[in-house]
C-alpha cells in the first residue's frame, strides 16, 4: 500500500534517512494506507508527530521531547507503532467489519 511519511525540520540531518527507513519498514507491515508526519520546532527540541489512516480519521498526535532518548530511532518507531495501534482500534470501532485494526494491533 502507499503510505506517506513527512520528516521536516528535525534539526539532525544524520538521523533523517535512517529514521525514514525504519518508519517505512514498519509502515510496510500495516494494511492500508497511513500518514505519518514528524515536524521539528524552531523554538524547542521537541518533535510533533502525527499518525493517521490515509483518510485522516482518528489521527493521533504527540510531542516527542529530545530528553530521555525521545529522538532515538527505536523510540520513535515504537511511538509510531503505539499510535498506529490506537488509530486502528478506533477505526475498527467506528467501522465494524474493517480488518485494519486487528492486523495493525498485532504489528
Amino acid at each position: 500500500m502507499a503510505s506517506t511519511l513527512l520528516l521536516n525540520e528535525l534539526g539532525n540531518p544524520e538521523i533523517e534517512q535512517p529514521l525514514r527507513n525504519a518508519i517505512d519498514e514498519f509502515l510496510k507491515q500495516l494494511p492500508g494506507d497511513w500518514q505519518v508526519s514528524i515536524i521539528g520546532s524552531h523554538e524547542t527540541s521537541a518533535w510533533e508527530m502525527r499518525v493517521s489512516a490515509a483518510d485522516g480519521d482518528n489521527a493521533r498526535a504527540k510531542l516527542l521531547p529530545a530528553k530521555d532518548g525521545g529522538h532515538r530511532i527505536e523510540k520513535v518507531v515504537d511511538e509510531v507503532r503505539r499510535m498506529a495501534e490506537l488509530v486502528a482500534q478506533s477505526t475498527v470501532g467506528a467501522n465494524p467489519g474493517s480488518g485494519t485494526g486487528a492486523s495493525a494491533a498485532n504489528a
